[in-house]
Formats: C-alpha cells, sequence, structure tokens
C-alpha cells in the first residue's frame, strides 16, 4: 500500500536537527580561571602554616599551604616553605620522605552545586639552600590517604616548574563531596638546616597558583537571598571599595546601579554602572562617589534585587592619625598627620583653636608635621589637630596631647650626634657633660656611622644645623648574644636616681629586641630592661635605674644598648636573632639618639669629708677631698653667725692670719 506522508514533515525534522545544531554550537566551554593562588611577598619566618591562598574561586573551598610534622620553620622573610628536609639524614627517597612527613599539602574542594576540573599548575616558584633537597614529587588523592603521583621534581637552585593536570580523569568534573589533597614531597637535603622555599619569585602576582574551570550547576532556581557586602561604607578619598553580592540559585548576570542622595529611582539605565559581575569596585574614590548602591540578578528563572547600601566617602578625609608624644622637657614633640583628597587640600595645625605656623609640609604625601618645644610651664600639652579643607569639605583630625616624662632634675651627660667636627664614629664625644661613647667591643659588629637624626632634637628648628644619630650595622646572625651594641660610661659621683632616655630606630631587618644593661665597675655588665622594637621609626624610651644597687656616686658607671636574641628577650625557644617588622638580616641597623643620663644631685656622701686646719708661716691652710665638687667652702666671724661662701676656695685654701677669730665649714651645694 502506498503511504502519504504530509508534506511539511521532512522540512520540520530538518528544521529542527538545524536548530539544535544551532543552540549546541551557541554553548561556550567554562573560561579557565585561578582556583587558589598564593603570594609569599611580606611572609616572615618562612610564611604560617597553614597559609590561606590571596585568591580563591567562587565556589571553592580551599585549605591552606601547610607544612608536613616534620618540616620545620626558620626565620627567612619573603617566602614560604622551611628547613629539615630529611629524615634523621637519610631522607633520600620519596617513600622515606613521606614517612618522615616532609612535604607540604593543600586541599581543594567544590561547594554544593558546583564541580571543578583541574588544568595545571601554572606558577611553582621555588629556591633552596646548597644543602636542601634536590628531589620533589607532585602528588593528589581523592580521599587524604593514597596519594597518586603526577610529575618528579627535579630542582635546580633556584627556578620555576608548571605541571599539567588536564589528562588526569579523576581531576575532571570533581562534584561536591570530594575533596583533592595535593602533596608536595621534597627529597635528598644534605643537613637538617637545609631549605626549600616557594619565594617571592613573581612580582606581578601569584608565586604558586593552580588554574581550572569551576561549574555551577543549573537548578531552575531564581536568584533568591541576595546579601550585600558590607552594608555600609565610610571611607577616605582615594581608597577602593568593593561590594560584593551573594545569592542562591542559578549563576545570574549581574547589573550595579548608583544613586546619587536624594533621589528616589534607584532601578533606572541612567544610574546603571557596571555588568562586570558579583563585585563592584570603585577605585580612587572621591566625594561623587558618595551615594547609594543596588544591584539585580537575573538568570532564566527569574531576577531579583537586592536592598540598598550606602557609600559616603570623607573627601578630605584623615588617612593617617597623629599619636600622641612623649619626651623629655627642652626636646621636641612631633605630631604628623596625613590628608587624602580628590582635589588641591589645604592643611592647618591648630592648638586649642588657635593656629600653629611651626609646621613642615609634604607635598607628595600631603602629610602636614609640627614640632612642639616641651616647656617648663608645660602649657602645651594637649589640644593639637590638624585641619584639612577644600571645595568638598572640611575634616579635622584626632585631638593629641604632648606629654613631659618626669626625670631627675640634672642632665648628667648628653649625646645628640649633632656636631661631627672631631668626631670618629666609634667614639662620639658627649654634647653635654663628661662621658666617653664607643662600639661594644665585638668583631661580629662592623659598621658604625652617623645618620639622619630624630626629629625629637630641638636642632630641627635651627636655620643650618646639622642633625644626626649614630648608626650600627654589620651584625652577623651568629652573633654572640648580647655582644654587640654602643655602650656609654658616666661618673656619677655625687649622683642619685639615675635615669637613661634616649631615641631609638630600627630597620626592617634590624634586631627587634635590645638589651639595657649597668655596669658598677666598669666591666661585668647586669641585665635591665628589655627594649622591644615593633615600627621602623625613632621611638623614645626611658629606663628608671634609680633602684639598681651601686650605681649612684660611682665612678665606673656605665649603660649599653646590645641586641638580644629572642628566647632570652622573650622566653621563646628561638636562639637567634629577630628583625624588627620582617626577617633579621646582617645589613640591618640600629640607630640611637639623644642619648641622656640624668640624676639628682648632692644627696649621696658615703662617708664625711673631714676639713683639715694647720699653720704655715703667717697663714693657715684648710685642706679637704671633694673630688665631685659637691660642697663649698664658707666662713663666719663666730659659730652662730651668718656663714659665707668663701669665693673659688678649692683645696688646699690658704688664708692669711688676721688676729681675728673666724670658723670655717663645708656646705653642701
Amino acid at each position: 500500500m502506498k503511504m502519504n506522508h504530509p508534506k511539511s514533515s521532512y522540512p520540520l525534522a530538518i528544521v529542527a536537527v538545524l536548530l539544535a545544531v544551532f543552540f549546541l554550537g551557541a554553548i561556550e566551554a567554562p573560561a579557565i580561571t585561578v582556583l587558589a593562588g598564593w603570594e609569599s611577598g611580606g611572609l616572615a619566618n618562612s610564611g604560617p602554616s597553614p597559609f590561606a591562598p590571596g585568591v580563591a574561586g567562587t565556589g571553592l573551598t580551599i585549605t591552606g599551604l601547610t607544612r608536613g610534622s616534620g618540616v620545620g620553620s626558620t626565620t627567612t622573610a619573603n617566602v614560604w616553605g622551611g628547613n629539615n628536609w630529611t629524615n634523621a639524614g637519610i631522607a633520600d627517597s620519596e617513600s622515606q620522605a613521606i614517612n618522615g612527613n616532609k612535604f607540604a599539602t593543600f586541599a581543594v574542594a567544590p561547594q554544593v552545586n558546583y564541580t571543578v576540573s583541574f588544568s595545571a599548575v601554572d606558577k611553582f616558584f621555588y629556591s633552596h639552600s646548597g644543602t636542601g633537597p634536590g628531589s620533589g614529587m607532585f602528588q593528589y588523592s581523592l580521599d587524604g590517604v593514597n596519594f597518586n603521583d603526577v610529575q618528579p621534581l627535579t630542582y635546580a637552585a633556584s627556578g620555576s616548574v608548571t605541571i599539567d593536570l588536564s589528562g588526569i580523569s579523576d581531576l575532571q568534573n570533581v562534584a561536591f563531596g570530594t575533596t583533592v589533597t595535593f602533596r608536595i614531597v621534597n627529597w635528598g637535603a644534605t643537613g637538617t638546616s637545609g631549605t626549600w622555599y616557594i619565594p617571592n619569585g613573581n612580582s606581578s602576582g601569584s608565586d604558586f597558583e593552580i588554574v581550572g574551570t569551576i561549574v555551577q550547576i543549573p537548578t531552575g532556581l531564581p536568584p533568591s537571598n541576595l546579601v550585600v557586602t558590607p552594608a555600609n561604607v565610610t571611607t577616605n578619598a582615594g581608597g577602593t571599595v568593593n561590594f560584593t553580592v551573594t545569592a542562591n540559585g542559578d549563576l545570574p548576570t549581574y547589573s550595579w546601579y548608583a544613586e546619587p542622595l536624594g533621589q528616589s529611582n534607584v532601578i533606572s539605565d541612567t544610574n546603571l554602572i557596571s555588568t562586570a559581575g558579583a563585585t563592584l569596585t570603585l577605585a580612587n574614590v572621591s566625594a561623587i562617589n558618595t551615594a547609594n548602591y543596588q544591584v539585580v540578578l537575573a538568570n532564566s528563572a527569574g531576577s531579583a534585587t537586592s536592598s540598598v547600601v550606602k557609600l559616603t566617602v570623607l573627601d578630605p578625609g584623615i588617612a593617617v592619625q597623629p599619636g600622641n608624644m612623649t619626651n623629655v622637657l627642652n626636646d621636641l614633640d612631633t605630631f604628623t598627620a596625613t590628608a587624602v583628597s580628590s582635589a588641591q587640600c589645604e592643611l592647618l595645625w591648630y592648638y586649642n583653636g588657635v593656629m600653629v605656623t611651626n609646621s613642615i609640609f609634604n607635598a607628595l604625601s600631603n602629610s602636614m608635621t609640627i614640632f612642639v618645644t616641651n616647656n617648663p610651664a608645660a602649657t602645651n600639652l594637649a589640644g593639637y589637630f590638624l585641619v584639612a579643607s577644600n571645595q568638598y569639605g572640611m575634616v579635622t583630625s584626632a585631638v593629641v596631647t604632648a606629654n613631659i616624662v618626669k626625670t631627675p632634675p640634672v642632665e648628667i651627660t648628653r649625646w645628640d650626634f649633632n656636631v661631627t667636627n672631631n668626631y670618629t664614629a666609634t667614639n662620639p664625644l658627649a654634647s653635654i657633660g663628661n662621658g666617653t661613647a664607643f662600639a661594644v667591643p665585638t668583631p661580629q659588629v662592623t659598621n658604625f656611622t652617623f645618620a639622619p637624626g630624630a626629629l625629637f632634637d630641638p636642632s630641627q628648628l635651627a636655620p643650618g644645623a646639622t642633625n644626626q644619630g649614630w648608626t650600627l650595622s654589620g651584625f652577623a646572625s651568629t652573633a654572640t648574644n648580647k655582644t654587640a651594641g654602643f655602650q656609654f660610661n658616666v661618673s656619677t659621683v655625687g649622683y642619685t636616681n639615675l635615669m637613661l632616655t634616649w631615641t631609638e630606630r630600627h630597620s626592617a631587618t634590624g634586631s627587634k629586641y635590645m638589651r639595657v644593661q649597668y655596669t658598677t665597675n666598669g666591666t661585668d655588665f647586669i641585665d635591665g630592661d628589655v627594649i622591644t622594637v615593633s615600627a621602623v621609626a625613632y621611638q623614645f624610651y626611658t629606663s628608671d635605674l634609680s633602684a639598681k644597687p651601686g650605681v649612684n656616686n660611682n665612678p665606673n658607671f656605665g649603660v649599653r644598648l646590645v641586641a638580644e636574641y629572642e628566647n632570652t628577650a622573650t622566653g621563646d625557644t628561638v636562639t637567634n636573632y629577630a628583625g624588627a617588622t620582617s626577617g633579621f638580616g646582617a645589613s640591618g641597623t640600629i640607630r640611637v639618639d639623644l642619648m641622656t643620663i640624668f640624676g639628682s644631685m648632692g644627696s649621696v656622701v658615703p662617708v664625711p669629708i673631714p676639713l683639715s686646719i694647720r699653720q704655715a708661716g703667717t697663714n693657715v691652710v684648710l685642706t679637704w677631698s671633694d673630688p665631685g665638687a659637691l660642697f663649698s667652702l664658707q666662713a663666719a666671724p663666730q659659730l652662730n653667725a651668718t656663714f659665707n661662701t668663701v669665693s673659688g676656695a678649692a683645696s688646699p685654701y690658704t688664708n692669711a692670719l688676721t688676729g681675728k677669730q673666724q670658723y670655717f665649714r663645708l656646705k653642701s651645694n
């Protein structure tokens, strides 16, 4: 029987096939993106363990880089890794290294409704010391127990490698519920101090990075539960602000809107500012960025609108607030504040509402410094603040205080290091009083010189004056603990209540800890205060020695500031120097300025001073012993009369016989 087919059957079938081909051709493969990335720059002590990634892919949970229990940490900065890659001296194979926990691990797990495929370790910078491991293996595991080798690693002294993961089926389309653990096993080190690191080898991004594709599994759900963070932001001009939205539902498109304050219609094409993605980035913000912000999410199942968040930009704003200062009488307090603005800004310092003119402006940083002389009347203690203004508005800094530390009344000896005529860098002269200063005798410190001094020095206000500090560098990391630094010897005969004040500045790699020591015999030193340095700037320090036995009225008194190991300074177990703000380095500098020894005069008389008198012809001669010049000779015609000081009298003192009665005595100054 002949069958008749509708004429439209074949054309419709062809159309259906063509449409299928068209839609299949429109599907794009997921883009390769960074799944996790780590940057070693800025790390201290070979990095933390675990070390969280600086870059993490959306929809992934990532653990940090973690040292195996057999790997030690060091004091090296700007690296991640460690030492002790040997296993009792025999970690010379992969299995021995694994048994000794000589490895580093990290793990990646997709979150709900996401899958991940691993393409490559595209950045892998490394370095190792001469006794560090020269071999390694990159591995993965799907259960955290059983690991599979991926690629052997042969390390030069330093370099980088890439590892292709795209052909490993286990690492493709990994779904929620599976955690992929990666492991770097190292062996072949020849000593426990041998190091292996991921260094700061990439100036433009991550030093260790794994890439791949992340796919969100469609659920057929519209966007819901929209949350924009942070909810409200107040920031200074010039900064960067990020608003990020999270939501449930399938992968959406993003439309961000900005509503100038005072407008009611937020969702308007005229207010659309970005469709870049889940994060809205506003760089170099100014007053014109002050607004309400909102985002609309849409996918094939529907759309949703977020709540409004507000950005307030302080323009001008105070980026660096001034801080309270402490110093001694007649030295300077320095207050510095930094303003930020999107237009030219005027900066003015005020004291209790009155403008102060003694200030220095830094156009590069938009900062202003004021110098305040601590005076005996103490009228300049509280009430300093900076005012910054431009066409957008005005802002006032925090109000700060100049504190005068109470010291004994006499400056026995002081070094300000400002006059370098007849100076040598190893024996600078005192600027007030008498004393000697020199490098603590140790061969591990090789460099003493002069460098810019503290802003607290009154010479800062003297035209043409040279403001200097005394600088030490050239430490060896193996230098004996508490042997390298500065020493100051001062006779304290006639003085009590001793107090030491000074300013000190360390570079980032200079020793973090210093010890104040004192001597009563000129040879043996006794530990005093520990000084902890945590900033690369001059800081003011004091050390009260008034209760230390033997320091008063002592011709052999001396103090020194010496670099100290971390363990004796803090009580921990690190038997080496630590850096002030990064890893310790032999080229790190320590700078001292305004070293002053204060005391009270005349309250110590260890033995009575005998006053002797004898006749010599037609004169009488009076003699006494007073090496500290603590007493004055006085005379009176009667024992109960007024005694007057004999001007210029010094032992031996000769007085002519006049036939009149005369009484003499020594009186404390």
